[in-house]
């Protein structure tokens, strides 16, 4: 069974309290307890709670708008329905007015319907208390999300696609760039990017004009205080209802503590490079400066094929620790002034496996290992350790693979004199497309056809 609902009556005349006993108690699910006066209604207004009063308009002594007063201060939300014969439409808007939740004429037709109109009235109080939460839900989530908006540990922005000026941003960019808010919003994004940035921020702008959003971009922002910070940058478009974009919400993630790490990681990596060249240098003195000069070649092509620096990186370190696998080479070997035998030159050749096995379980970001396995393979298959075929070598490797053939052939060797670079050009444009990488020999015969590269002694 529900639990009874518990109405306060509120009527100095018998006759009305008794009719409205009577068609409560019909419908059993009510409680009705009176009060015919002031002191009667207050007393237990402020001892027992009611779920619903019904209240005379015109009380001795008081009156139905008092009550509704009353029943606001102590026990708001209550609804209150105001039963009066007076009938006035003044009477009836005045109520409404003052928070009542309904209002019937004290007559025996309208007081038939009483039950109906009070399981309305605590139904419409039941929806405004459950919209009432629902808004302080609202409320209290809306605010929870602002304050992790403001204070979340990455950067928000929402920028402007037209202008390019930043609309909105998280109090932690401000804090971050230096700035007070007020101070970055209407501020061009393209200021607060670091200068070196513009053509990257450029080339990631039609990007994101064409697919709606970019990922892990790594950039660089100026703060107020002329630091730099860098940045990992995140967006994604909003659009309007004909799918134009209004404008970006972009994620920054500071990440210049990282990168610090990794500057200083790497700077350590070259450093160690730089140690195994020169034991390796050491035991082969007739090569003394090859891997470095093989490095230098390497870098130039790949800066004039137009890769990226992370390539250009991985190339110029490989190089210098390409033939890492000499190292377990006898020394009368790797010196030895005269022609090598097929058995000497078959052991030359396990260098490369050699220096795989060395480096393949260094966690490089760059391919090093297989620019070592691979530097003297052949597009045609005609190479070593392997045999491989075209795309099955890395480019990284096929850049060094041309670097190293010009330098050997270039270069003096303890069972021949330095053969110079023109013969070592014949050798790679002769080769160019069946054992060498076209683009790789191209950029390499524009450098040295225009004086842009000469190996340093």
């Amino acid at each position: 069974m529900s639990e009874p609902i518990h109405i306060l009556h509120v009527d100095d005349s018998l006759f009305d309290r008794e009719l409205v006993q009577i068609i409560l108690q019909k419908q059993g699910d009510f409680v009705v307890t009176t009060a015919t006066n002031r002191e009667e209604f207050e007393a237990l207004v402020k001892t027992r709670t009611f779920d619903l009063v019904l209240s005379d308009f015109n009380i001795l002594g008081f009156t139905g708008l008092q009550v509704l007063d009353t029943i606001k201060d102590a026990s708001p939300g209550t609804p209150v329905i105001m039963v009066t014969g007076t009938g006035t439409e003044e009477v009836a808007v005045e109520a409404m007015k003052r928070g009542a939740a309904d209002y019937i004429l004290k007559s025996t037709q309208h007081i038939r319907k009483l039950p109906t109109t009070i399981h309305t009235a605590l139904e419409k109080q039941r929806l405004h208390k459950e919209h009432t939460r629902a808004i302080q839900a609202l409320q209290e989530s809306e605010a929870r999300y602002q304050d992790l908006y403001e204070h979340a540990p990455d950067m928000f922005a929402s920028i402007d696609e037209s202008t390019q000026t930043i609309r909105e941003c998280n109090q932690t960019m401000a804090d971050r760039l230096g700035y007070g808010k007020s101070e970055l919003i209407g501020r061009s994004i393209i200021e607060i990017y670091h200068p070196r940035c513009k053509a990257k921020y450029e080339k990631c702008l039609t990007y994101f004009n064409q697919h709606g959003a970019i990922k892990d971009v790594e950039l660089q922002m100026c703060c107020k205080n002329g630091d730099t910070i860098d940045i990992l940058a995140n967006a994604s478009s909003i659009r309007d209802e004909n799918g134009e974009v209004r404008y970006s919400r972009s994620i920054y993630r500071d990440i210049t503590e990282r990168k610090a790490h990794e500057r200083k990681l790497q700077k350590s990596l070259e450093g160690t490079i730089y140690a195994i060249t020169k034991a390796i240098e050491a035991r082969d003195p007739y090569t003394a400066g090859h891997e470095r000069r093989v490095a230098d070649l390497a870098l130039a092509i790949g800066q004039t094929m137009g890769l990226d620096s992370h390539q250009l990186e991985g190339i110029r370190l490989g190089a210098l620790i390409h033939d890492i696998g000499k190292i377990q080479l006898p020394a009368e070997i790797l010196s030895k002034p005269t022609k090598l035998t097929a058995l000497e030159y078959r052991l030359i050749q396990t260098h490369s496996q050699v220096g795989y096995e060395i480096l393949q379980d260094i966690d490089f970001p760059w391919p090093i290992a297989n620019i070592a396995h691979q530097h003297h393979e052949r597009l045609d298959g005609s190479g070593y350790p392997q045999g491989l075929h075209a795309a099955a070598i890395c480019l990284e490797a096929r850049v060094v693979a041309v670097a190293d053939v010009v330098e050997a052939i270039s270069s003096h060797r303890p069972y021949r004199p330095g053969l110079g670079t023109d013969k070592a050009l014949g050798e790679i444009r002769c080769g160019r497309g069946q054992q060498y990488d076209v683009a790789v020999v191209d950029a390499c015969l524009f450098l040295f056809n225009n004086d842009d590269f000469s190996f340093k002694k």
